[in-house]
């Protein structure tokens, strides 16, 4: 997982404190950093986003999710201090890159 601070660096400790060092912790076998060089997102996205990224048995690099701040929910209720994080996972392309088994897959096997 990637996470990419938006804020020309104002809140990259406070990312950095209490989004990847918990989850580096949490799931050392996993790679969780900045990414600076980002480009996706940006103008949409405020603050802060992330991206989650998969690599396949085969070694393809596989993007499966996305998200961040988003400012049009301060449109909604009228309320400058409203804030949303929003997300989007692609489980199909989980399903494609790793085994079907994982994903329920029940062919062969008459269910």
């Amino acid at each position: 997982m990637s996470v990419t601070d938006l804020t020309a660096g104002r809140h990259r400790r406070t990312l950095r404190e209490g989004v990847l060092d918990p989850f580096t912790q949490a799931y050392p076998g996993t790679a969780f950093a900045f990414d600076d060089d980002r480009t996706g997102g940006r103008g949409y996205y405020r603050d802060a986003c992330f991206g989650i990224r998969a690599t396949t048995p085969a070694g393809d690099d596989l993007s499966l999710g996305d998200g961040g701040f988003v400012t049009w929910s301060t449109d909604l209720p009228g309320n400058a201090r409203e804030r949303l994080l929003i997300s989007g996972l692609g489980l199909e392309r989980l399903c494609e890159g790793f085994s079907s088994s994982a994903c329920g897959d029940q062919r062969g096997t008459g269910g």
